[in-house]
């Protein structure tokens, strides 16, 4: 770099003289280090929290049935947690759908049109939702990904149903299958015990 070297310190005699204090006060090869070994703190520490992403740091994780369905719609409705929500993927796909509860407007549907995959289904999912008379918009995030959002003020049981169909319809699978539930922001009941 004896060009740069020149330019920025033309006045300088000998380029040892101009860059030796420097030198001398600053490691630059610790200072890398330090650099770098700063930088894989922070992103650790980041993921390791996930809240930098909008992603809780505690989620919930089970495998279940499409008759847990009302299980889940009863405590995510129960819920106080303006922030909870749920995800059920149909078990060994990545087709899911989301699902959070405002007491105003009651259930709410929502089906990412991110993945090809999601964006292949949209005609689909559109149709299903208006065979099950539930009224929805396609919104758009803040990075320009569009959603589906439906929406139903009804209780748990009967969402349950709809939720079924909206599955068995736009996946093309029946109620054997099994779901992956992700939840976060309510509890479930207990078990009963026999």
């Amino acid at each position: 770099m004896p060009g740069v070297h020149q330019s920025v310190h033309s006045d300088c005699q000998h380029a040892g003289a101009c860059w030796q204090p420097v030198t001398q006060i600053v490691n630059w090869g610790k200072m890398k280090y330090i650099f770098f070994g700063t930088l894989a703190f922070i992103i650790v520490y980041l993921f390791s929290r996930r809240f930098a992403f909008g992603i809780p740091a505690k989620n919930n994780r089970t495998i279940g049935k499409f008759s847990d369905f009302e299980t889940y719609f009863c405590a995510l409705a129960e819920s106080q947690n303006e922030d909870a929500f749920l995800i059920a993927t149909l078990h060994g796909t990545e087709d899911f759908f989301q699902f959070k509860h405002f007491q105003t407007e009651g259930f709410e549907i929502n089906f990412p049109l991110i993945t090809e995959r999601q964006q292949s289904l949209e005609s689909r999912v559109i149709t299903a939702l208006q065979s099950q008379n539930l009224e929805f918009e396609i919104t758009k995030g803040s990075d320009g990904s569009r959603f589906i959002d439906a929406y139903r003020k009804s209780d748990p049981k009967k969402i349950s149903v709809v939720v079924s169909s909206l599955y068995e319809n736009i996946f093309l699978t029946d109620q054997t299958r099994m779901l992956e539930f992700i939840w976060f922001g309510f509890a479930l009941p207990e078990p009963a015990v026999n």
